[in-house]
């Protein structure tokens, strides 16, 4: 239909419409919205930093000195879990940590938790990405690290809980993934290790200094 044989009453309609469009008086909806679908919503900014504890008390959200088994329990519950393989003192299996494959261990003294560790996978193109991704992650719950050491390939992060005694750290580092048997796969040369320790049954664990800290 050609505007010429528009109804007049429906041509002023129209008029009126672009003029209101035109000084902002109608709201333009989202056309995704319009058809009943969310408009797509802001990013959040990056949450800031929380204050870090005195201490650090779990590992994968299990406090330090759980019982093995109850640990373990939690352990073959994660999701994705897999490979599970018990030892003298510690316990590991195959699951996600950050999103990422990993090998997650957790060590016990007495039978009591006090040490865990994840060990994500990665090759040369993406283990540094990797790196600093879990980084962030970690600088979100416990603030900048106290310690950064290194470059490139060999570099060492540490965040310490200066409580009273021996304190608690975590620690994050990126280690190459050695040939046992053969070379590791291209997307395994690589590991970057989440290090969590409970001060307190370390010392008890490893008396002498040489053996408090395994990274």
């Amino acid at each position: 239909m050609s505007v010429r044989n528009t109804p007049l009453s429906l041509r002023l309609l129209l008029a009126v419409g672009i003029v209101l469009l035109s000084a902002g008086a109608v709201p333009v909806r989202n056309s995704r919205a319009h058809w009943g679908q969310e408009a797509a919503p802001t990013k959040a900014p990056t949450p800031s930093p929380t204050r870090r504890p005195a201490r650090l008390e779990s590992f994968l959200n299990v406090p330090w000195g759980t019982s093995r088994w109850q640990a373990e329990s939690v352990l073959k519950s994660l999701p994705g879990a897999g490979s599970f393989f018990p030892s003298h003192d510690y316990s590991s299996c195959e699951g996600p940590y950050s999103g990422h494959p990993a090998s997650l261990r957790m060590e016990f003294y007495r039978n009591e938790l006090y040490r865990g560790s994840a060990l994500v996978h990665a090759g040369e193109g993406d283990v540094l990405a990797k790196y600093d991704e879990i980084k962030n992650n970690l600088c979100l719950k416990y603030g900048q690290p106290d310690s950064e050491e290194g470059n490139s390939f060999e570099v060492r992060a540490r965040w310490i809980f200066p409580a009273d005694g021996e304190p608690d750290t975590v620690t994050l580092s990126i280690k190459r993934n050695p040939p046992v048997l053969s070379a590791p796969p291209p997307d395994r040369k690589f590991y970057v290790i989440v290090f969590f320790q409970n001060g307190r049954l370390n010392a008890l664990a490893h008396p002498s200094a040489e053996e408090k800290s395994a990274f």
